[in-house]
C-alpha cells in the first residue's frame, strides 16, 4: 500500500471516529499544492498556538507526544499545501477563536496557560464538539484540529511504532514486507 493511500484511508477512518467529518479525507485526497499558494501563511503566534493545542491533546508520557512526533509541522504542511484559500482563512479564524476563548476565560492565550487550564479548555471544546455532532451540526473547528492531530500522530513513526507498536510499509524484500505488522499490536 502506498503511503498516500494509507494516509487517505486513515484520514477517512479518523474522520468517521473523531467527528464524522469527510473534510479531512477530502483534504488528503487532493494533490499537494491544491491550495494554489497561501492566502496568508500561519504566523509565529498561530504556529505556537497550534503546537500548544497539539501538545496538550497528545502530551508526552512514556512515549513521545505530538510535538516530538512532528504533529504541528504536519498540520502546518497540510495548511500550506493542501488547504484551499477559504479553508486556510477558516483555519486561521478557528485558531483565533480558540485563543480568544482562552483569553476570555483565563486572561491569557492558550500557549501561556498552565496544563490544568489547557486541559479544562480541551474538555470544554471537546464537549461542544460532541454536542454539535449529536445535534447534527457540522464538525467544530476543534473537532477538525483534533482529527488532524490524531492523524498526524498515529501516522508518524512515533505513533505507529512506539504507541501502536506496528510498522507499515517495510520494503518488499524485507521480512514483514509492505503492509505487515512486524511488532505485536496492542489495542
Amino acid at each position: 500500500m502506498e503511503r498516500r493511500h494509507f494516509l487517505t484511508c486513515t484520514a477517512a477512518a479518523l474522520a468517521a471516529l473523531a467527528g464524522r467529518d469527510a473534510w479531512v479525507a477530502e483534504l488528503l485526497a487532493r494533490p499537494p499544492a491544491a491550495a494554489g499558494g497561501n492566502v496568508e501563511p500561519l504566523t509565529g503566534p498561530q504556529t505556537d498556538l497550534l503546537a500548544a493545542i497539539c501538545g496538550a491533546l497528545l502530551p508526552a508520557t512514556d512515549t513521545p507526544g505530538a510535538t516530538a512526533a512532528g504533529v504541528p509541522a504536519f498540520i502546518a504542511r497540510l495548511y500550506a499545501d493542501w488547504m484551499l484559500a477559504d479553508e486556510q482563512r477558516s483555519f486561521r479564524d478557528g485558531l483565533a477563536d480558540l485563543d480568544a476563548g482562552a483569553r476570555m476565560q483565563h486572561g491569557a492565550g492558550f500557549p501561556a496557560l498552565e496544563p490544568s487550564s489547557q486541559l479544562q479548555l480541551l474538555e470544554e471544546w471537546d464537549a461542544a464538539s460532541v454536542a454539535a455532532r449529536n445535534g447534527g451540526q457540522a464538525p467544530t473547528f476543534f473537532a477538525r484540529v483534533k482529527t488532524l492531530a490524531l492523524l498526524g500522530y498515529y501516522t508518524s513513526e512515533v505513533g505507529q511504532e512506539r504507541e501502536l507498536h506496528v510498522r507499515y510499509g517495510g520494503g518488499a524484500g524485507d521480512p514483514g514486507g509492505p503492509n505487515c505488522t512486524t511488532i505485536p499490536m496492542r489495542i
